[in-house]
């Protein structure tokens, strides 16, 4: 039974058909279209996206990710970090950000050939022409010569000398461009990328020099001090050079999975480097010999240091430190199954963690502790409903309860007495109790007498074959039934206080349900194309539909009750004991 819920919310999409085998009309507004509407849909903005990258400068800090976010932090006096959502008008992920010495330009890029430019601290952006359709996912402004360029996949390599204007460079080379790094000792600039790609400019970027390197390693991140060059590759291995970035000695550190992150701590001297495997990795002699020190339980995103303390953030939550160089690490429990896909310093202490699902955390005393700035929203929500006060509830997968008082333009997770394995299909507003109602499998019943902010589990049956409560029905009168796909039907005659089970007439699931008012009947319908109907939501007496396909939606109007199937759609006369009519 695990695949119903998605059947039930693909078919939920569909177009009715016609039952008859006839050919489908067309969607074109001829005189005898089916279809006529002037209904306007409006794109609105994903409100939880992905965080993917972020740059902190001493006088602004922004943070970018998927549907062409930005947003920009502040902190206040009272060392409180707030954030402003940035207009970028683009619904284009955003990979990679820079700016020059003094801030007063910004560039942004992504996802086919996007560039988004910004001359008053990201306040506002433009899209500038790229001459490129290719995802871009690197960015760099050369401080030496005052140039930027960015790069991305199948050897996209772009040239500005003022941030706004772009020209494309051409590589024979055309393998994925990964990363640009600005080398201030050296006034250069190096990209690495697939297929041991490895250019240095010294010119700004409007010239490049292919360094050979072997073409099996596909580079991933860069680190230099002094006259060492170290490269990490996607199979676990160390590029070292000393002889001007000429002559390369591979080395194994040991790991063979994609070396996400590579870092020099100078108060200590040690090398570091973390993997997609959760390893943590290193070397106290320039690189030449690697050893681990730390084994987390999650691919691992990113490696950073703020006031001598090392960070590493990775999925499902993950986030360590170390004091001592990184050699001995801490995980820190942050509350959350979210990735986490990099750290920025926003004053003094201050850090934010940013990743998926909109996630924001702040610490104010360097690590120590840490609050949610937003919490994140990953799981599938299955409904959202509006109910008094202008209050906005959405629930979902496992135990999702979120709510916005703002019209759904910000969420808020609920603290609720839910678990894991509970799964929120349905939400009502009881009119007469003025109560909040959320049901799903495995026979979960949540009530909330506050307006959503408290919940209180009324009915765990613990088995979804006993209850899977795929829709509640109300009457607005405090009695309420939770369709049973499969699994009984359960009814309430005092607004989800109480629940009892009802005898079934079949073992056929019922799927979607509604509450006729005209009518004042319960109807359900389901698996077969059963019909069961109810005046008190105890007592429910059967009735012909005329079909046999499973019925997945229906809807009464006072005159007729309509069944949606998925090979078409028929309509049935509500007085109990005729049969269908399609």
């Amino acid at each position: 039974m695990k695949s119903l819920p998605f059947i039930i919310i693909v078919l939920g999409t569909l177009l009715l058909f016609a039952c008859e085998k006839k050919s489908a009309p067309t969607l074109a507004a001829t005189e005898n279209s089916l279809f006529t509407s002037d209904a306007i849909i409006q794109n609105l903005r994903v409100t939880n996206p992905r965080f993917l990258t972020a740059l902190s400068h001493p006088t602004q800090h922004i943070i970018a990710g998927t549907d062409g976010t930005i947003i920009s932090l502040q902190v206040n006096s009272a060392d409180a970090v707030g954030g402003n959502s940035l207009t970028t008008g683009v619904s284009n992920s955003i990979f990679a950000l820079a700016t020059n010495s003094d801030a007063s330009q910004w560039v942004a890029v992504g996802e086919e050939g996007l560039l988004l430019h910004s001359t008053d601290g990201g306040a506002h952006w433009i899209k500038k022409i790229s001459h490129s359709d290719k995802k871009l996912l690197a960015i760099v402004f050369d401080a030496a010569h005052n140039t930027w360029v960015a790069g991305g996949e199948q050897g996209a390599l772009l040239y500005s000398s003022n941030g706004a204007d772009w020209r494309t460079i051409g590589l024979e080379n055309n393998a994925n461009i990964s990363a640009i790094y600005a080398v201030p000792t050296r006034a250069s600039l190096i990209a690495l990328g697939d297929n041991g790609l490895l250019l240095i400019s010294t010119n700004g970027g409007s010239k490049w020099q292919t360094i050979p390197v072997d073409a099996e390693l596909s580079l991933a991140r860069l680190v230099v001090y002094g006259e060492v060059l170290l490269l990490a590759t996607t199979d676990g291995k160390i590029l070292r050079s000393d002889s001007y970035w000429q002559h390369w000695e591979t080395i194994a550190t040991g790991s063979n999975a994609f070396l996400t992150g590579l870092h020099h701590q100078a108060d200590t001297d040690t090398l570091i480097a973390i993997s997609s495997a959760g390893e943590i990795l290193l070397s106290d002699d320039g690189g030449t010999l690697w050893a681990p020190v730390a084994m987390l339980d999650a691919p691992l995103n990113s490696i950073s240091a703020f006031d001598q303390t090392l960070w590493v953030t990775g999925d499902s939550g993950t986030l360590a430190y170390s004091h001592n160089g990184g050699r001995t690490w801490s995980p820190i429990k942050t509350g959350t199954e979210a990735d986490i896909e990099g750290l920025i310093a926003v004053a003094d202490g201050q850090l934010v963690a940013y990743g998926a699902g909109g996630l924001l955390l702040h610490s104010k005393n360097q690590g120590q502790d840490w609050q949610w700035l937003k919490a994140p929203a990953l799981d599938f929500v299955h409904q959202l409903s509006q109910t008094h006060a202008g209050l906005w509830l959405a629930v979902g997968a496992k135990g999702l309860l979120l709510s916005s008082t703002n019209g759904g333009q910000d969420w808020q997770a609920v603290n609720a007495t839910t678990q894991q394995s509970d799964y929120f299909f349905s939400l009502i507003h009881d009119q007469q109790s003025n109560r909040l109602i959320a049901a799903g499998p495995p026979g979960t019943v949540v009530v909330s007498d506050d307006g959503g902010d408290h919940w209180r589990v009324r009915l765990a049956l613990g088995d979804a074959t006993q209850g899977y409560f795929h829709q509640l029905l109300g009457n607005d009168k405090g009695t309420l039934v939770a369709i049973a796909g499969p699994g009984k039907i359960h009814y309430s005659t005092d607004a989800g206080e109480h629940w009892d089970g009802v005898a079934s007439d079949d073992n056929r699931q019922l799927f979607s349900g509604t509450y006729s008012h005209p009518l004042k009947r319960f109807i359900a319908v389901g698996q077969g194309g059963r019909i069961t109907l109810s005046a008190d939501g105890k007592h429910w007496q059967a009735q012909e539909s005329g079909v046999s396909h499973s019925l997945q939606m229906t809807y009464a109007d006072g005159k007729r009750l309509w069944g949606e199937v998925n090979k078409g759609y028929c309509s049935t006369p509500t007085t109990p004991g005729n049969s269908g009519t399609r």
